[in-house]
């Protein structure tokens, strides 16, 4: 399940990078570009699953979107806005608007198909 999961969102990284602001250039006391400061939340993101449960009891969490610490809270800063400025862009809705059939048909093809060979590897050899 978890792996299926994860094969059905890994397609939605290039939209939602594509759909990421880029963000602008920062300067240091010199007037130079820093390096890396354009660009990185495009960089940083990232699909997830997860397990939550024991055993046969549990269900599973994928996500699609950036990397923990800095890069995750830019992303929420710039999605909602904040009150010092910086203005809202619906970039995951927009994301999310493009992807979901996808996601669910992928999810059905990987479930089927790992279904069929839990049958197959279950059934009895005669």
């Amino acid at each position: 399940m978890k792996s299926a999961l994860k094969k059905a969102l890994k397609f939605a990284v290039p939209v939602l990078k594509a759909n990421t602001p880029k963000g602008k250039a920062r300067r240091g006391a010199d007037g130079k570009k820093i390096k890396g400061s354009s660009g990185s939340l495009r960089r940083a993101v990232t699909v997830r699953s997860k397990f939550i449960g024991r055993n046969r009891d549990g269900f599973v969490v994928g996500a699609i979107g950036y990397k923990h610490g800095e890069q995750s809270r830019k992303a929420i800063w710039v999605e909602l806005g904040t009150s010092r400025g910086i203005s809202p862009q619906a970039f995951m809705d927009r994301t999310y608007n493009q992807i979901r059939g996808q996601v669910s048909d992928e999810l059905t093809r990987e479930l089927a198909h790992a279904l069929e060979m839990a049958a197959r590897d279950s059934a009895p050899n005669v």
